[in-house]
């Protein structure tokens, strides 16, 4: 095992869970600030500490001492990433908080839902072809996640400020 590579696994999981159960909130205040798709607003709060909880366990739950336990939370955390994402989705339609956001979030729900896809029904782990697919598949929704959030940051908060001078 190698204990610096699980170390950094942990930090940066517990990390982005945190982050997850910190910042759910804002997209239901975004929503309440409008008036528009409330529903979505609590429901993405409610989805999005879920899954960032999920990914701490994930992070804290070793795979190869606890393969089960650890695939569930990786099952929970990009389900719950899924259903967090559709109702960001309709938040940001719904608010009008622009096309492009909007074409953004359908994108990333795309590979969001084509990874949970690859976890409930692609290849397992146990075959070499297997093994690659879904370390690619992990590495695909991984990297498009950063994309995705340093995307909707910077654009979002454009349209914050630009409503706050109006």
């Amino acid at each position: 095992t190698n204990y610096l590579s699980s170390a950094l696994f942990l930090v940066a999981l517990a990390s982005v869970g945190a982050a997850f159960v910190a910042f759910a909130g804002s997209w239901r205040a975004f929503a309440f600030a409008r008036g528009r798709a409330r529903g979505a607003g609590v429901a993405s709060h409610a989805l999005g500490i879920g899954s960032g909880l999920a990914f701490v366990g994930v992070g804290v739950t070793p795979f190869n001492l606890a393969l089960d336990l650890h695939n569930a939370f990786v099952i929970a955390a990009f389900s719950l990433l899924l259903g967090y994402v559709v109702c960001v989705t309709i938040l940001l339609a719904r608010n009008q908080a622009g096309a492009g956001r909007v074409a953004a979030n359908l994108a990333y729900l795309a590979v969001v839902g084509g990874y949970v896809a690859l976890v409930l029904f692609g290849p397992t782990f146990v075959t070499p072809r297997g093994h690659l697919l879904q370390v690619t598949g992990q590495k695909i929704v991984i990297y498009a996640s950063m994309i995705h959030v340093i995307y909707l940051t910077l654009t979002v908060r454009r349209v914050l400020a630009d409503r706050s001078m109006a």
